[in-house]
């Protein structure tokens, strides 16, 4: 369950699919994955090919703008993991977040 509306999560999708490639992948987990909670930020995670860290951040840039656009001003998380190291938050992203994509 996401505590996000269908059009909500169809904007996000969308900017997701118009900003990483094809075979990118992503998630949202965090308060936004659990039923109990109220309110929260938006915590995405994103598991992508790109390993240049300027085109992740014009990336990153651009996909936080594009969710701004359709949802309007919100606090939003974005994570990226490019597979040059393992952190704990991308297995928590992966095991208690909602893939999207």
């Amino acid at each position: 369950m996401i505590r996000l509306s269908d059009h909500e999560i169809s904007i996000i999708k969308q900017a997701f699919l118009s900003t990483f490639n094809p075979d990118d992948q992503l998630w949202i987990f965090g308060s936004r994955v659990d039923p109990d909670r109220k309110g929260g930020d938006i915590d995405l995670y994103i598991k992508t090919q790109y390993h240049n860290l300027d085109t992740l951040l014009d990336l990153k840039i651009k996909f936080h703008l594009e969710i701004e656009r359709g949802l309007g001003e919100r606090k939003i998380d974005i994570v990226i993991n490019t597979g040059h190291q393992q952190l704990k938050i991308y297995d928590i992203a992966e095991t208690t977040g909602v893939k999207l994509i």
